[in-house]
């Protein structure tokens, strides 16, 4: 559907003009230009104006009811590829089929389709081959974009067709026998065993702010940008020595919101390690030296990482704090790349691996579904790990023949 904006009013060879700027399906911006032939306008005034601001007003409701009455004539079936999963995507929205923060990588999908050398957006979707999706995913590979995004953009493109098929708006699905592209795993960026010195000892230095907080949690309990958002100080449990962890704040158009955690399996309670409750303690005192200064009490309802009056940082801020702070210290991670706030996350799950912490727990504690990923994942990623194995390995052998022999008449 095309978005049209609140429009404005110009001078224009003596008359008034109506500029109304819209964004088409392909979200490239444009503007449509209407003048009011029969409204008077002077140079040296603002004659006419409130007249030119109703007709502008009363043009831009008429192209909207134009469209919207287009839109709803046009059948399904002769809707673009790229127009048609637009409207199923709004569709799974509006119904709770989908999140709405899982709205903004559905319409990645759409404005993909435009964008590459070899687009499908505009092909009529009952004409769309199984050779034009081939093309358009290798387009977005050549382009840069990750194996794991093509993959992601395959699956979300493919349910979008298998729909029309289902209700008959095609006759069959032009992606039912293509796989997605094959995955290339890229090994995480967690911290090493210097640089996580390093980190723990700047924690020790930093004053109990929400982002030294935000830190440590994602740190020594690999909980999401999203789940330490939200975190509550009822959800810190100092008696139990646990974190509870069953909301996370979500991105949606236009900011963000509250919701339920990633899966099922991300609901889920977190023992405290001794560093992460010595940073919360601190955390909490200073919060309630804020509220008796307010004259308020600490409610278990206030973020752990937020401010007294209820707010809390959201995910980019987060990120955004730690981006300028890892900048500031070169905190790279095993692959040489700056560390994002999310490979905290695979840090703390690297330091449980590689410590011989059993691959159930781990994936319990980081809310996996599959605790076979997490084995995947991260006990290659620990490079002082793997020195540790090698010089284990060495040292079994390193025995002589003679070592061996005295050591099994000693049996």
């Amino acid at each position: 559907m095309v978005e049209y904006g609140e429009g404005s009013l110009r001078k224009w060879r003596g008359k008034w003009q109506g500029v109304l700027p819209y964004k088409d399906e392909s979200g490239k911006r444009k503007k449509k230009y209407k003048t009011f032939e029969d409204i008077p306008c002077d140079e040296s005034s603002n004659r006419g104006k409130p007249a030119a601001s109703k007709a502008l007003a009363e043009w831009r409701s008429e192209l909207i009811e134009n469209d919207a009455a287009e839109a709803k004539r046009a059948k399904w079936s002769d809707l673009p590829v790229g127009e048609y999963c637009r409207r199923f995507i709004d569709t799974l929205v509006s119904t709770g089929a989908i999140e709405l923060s899982s709205d903004k990588d559905y319409s990645a999908i759409v404005k993909s389709m435009y964008k590459t050398e070899r687009p499908i957006g505009n092909i009529p979707i009952r004409d769309l081959t199984h050779h034009d999706v081939e093309d358009w995913e290798t387009a977005m590979l050549k382009d840069g974009l990750s194996s794991v995004t093509v993959a992601k953009r395959h699956r979300i493109a493919n349910r979008c067709l298998k729909h029309a098929e289902a209700v008959g708006d095609i006759d069959r699905n032009p992606m039912a026998h293509l796989s997605a592209p094959k995955v290339v795993s890229k090994p995480k960026n967690a911290l090493d065993a210097y640089q996580r010195a390093r980190l723990c000892s700047m924690l020790d230095e930093m004053e109990p702010t929400p982002i030294k907080s935000a830190i440590a949690l994602a740190l020594f309990t690999g909980l999401r940008e999203a789940e330490v958002s939200s975190l509550r100080w009822k959800s810190v449990d100092f008696k139990g020595n646990v974190v509870y962890v069953h909301e996370a704040i979500g991105h949606k158009k236009g900011g963000t919101y509250e919701k339920n955690p990633k899966n099922a399996s991300s609901m889920r309670t977190i023992e405290m390690p001794g560093k992460l409750r010595a940073v919360l303690l601190e955390r909490r005192e200073c919060m309630m030296d804020e509220c008796l200064s307010a004259g308020v009490p600490l409610s278990g309802e206030l973020r752990v990482c937020g401010s007294i009056d209820g707010k809390y940082m959201s995910p980019d801020i987060i990120s955004r704090q730690w981006r300028a702070l890892a900048h500031a210290h070169s905190l790279k991670g095993v692959t040489g790349k700056i560390v994002t706030f999310h490979d905290l996350r695979h840090t703390c799950a690297t330091v449980a691996v590689a410590s011989h912490v059993d691959v159930r727990t781990v994936a319990d504690i980081m809310g996996h579904k599959d605790p076979n990923m997490t084995l995947r994942v991260y006990a290659v990623a620990d490079p002082d790990a793997r020195k540790r194995a090698a010089k284990t390995i060495d040292e079994a052998y390193s025995e002589t023949l003679s070592d061996v022999i005295e050591f099994r008449k000693a049996q």
